[in-house]
């Protein structure tokens, strides 16, 4: 089909997702920056050239421009991780490889870095933002990532059991996504170098950490 035998409604939001995309792409610099109280709508406007005219019409509020950046962040980077085949040898192996080049997407490159700034933001001062439309939004995509954290770990040691593996996926995927969080706040403007070695550190100790669950330390 061309485009001229589209849908007007299809053609319309065809024609609207480069302008959508420009105002997120702009709400996720600044946002990321300034946090969500120092994004002004004229902020927004400057920085992606559109009218806010343009900014209400795709996303009714400053609050629902926030929620669509962090949705789409998620949608981007936790689809990503999830469509990949991790396998490894052993269970320790296969976490470690997921969470290292997991970690070093989510912290060095610059949309995903700008995503988790955000993300950090929010939980940051989580209490000033209650009763706001875009809060159940942020804490929800908090709790995908941790839940694809959980998956991966989940899936890494079903080798040893469904039951077994739930355990340990249990005990250790908040945690995986907290050593994320820490390795990017402390050292987000250090040399790619340090980044792998503090991630590749921090896999060890997780996937040792899973390891000590499993009866006997089985290998």
């Amino acid at each position: 089909m061309v485009a001229k035998d589209l849908p007007m409604h299809q053609k319309r939001r065809e024609l609207a997702e480069p302008t959508r995309k420009a105002i997120l792409d702009a709400a996720a610099r600044l946002m990321a920056e300034r946090g969500f109280e120092g994004t002004t709508v004229a902020a927004l406007e400057k920085e992606s050239g559109f009218p806010a005219s343009s900014i209400y019409w795709h996303f009714s509020s400053k609050e629902g421009v926030l929620a669509a950046v962090m949705e789409r962040g998620a949608v981007q980077f936790l689809g990503g991780v999830e469509q990949r085949a991790w396998q490894a040898e052993t269970a320790a192996e296969q976490v470690k490889r997921m969470f290292i080049q997991s970690g070093m997407e989510l912290i060095t490159d610059p949309e995903q870095a700008q995503f988790l700034q955000l993300q950090l933001r929010f939980r940051l001062n989580r209490q000033r933002h209650e009763g706001k439309a875009f809060y159940e939004v942020c804490d929800e995509v908090y709790r995908r990532g941790v839940e694809v954290m959980h998956r991966q770990i989940r899936a890494a040691y079903e080798r040893h059991g469904a039951q077994m593996a739930e355990n340990i996926a249990d005990k250790t995927g908040a945690l995986a996504v907290a050593m994320i969080d820490g390795i990017y706040l402390s050292r987000r403007n250090s040399p790619v170098e340090e980044t792998e070695m503090l991630l590749e550190g921090a896999a060890t100790s997780l996937a040792l950490l899973a390891d000590s669950f499993l009866p006997d330390r089985e290998p």
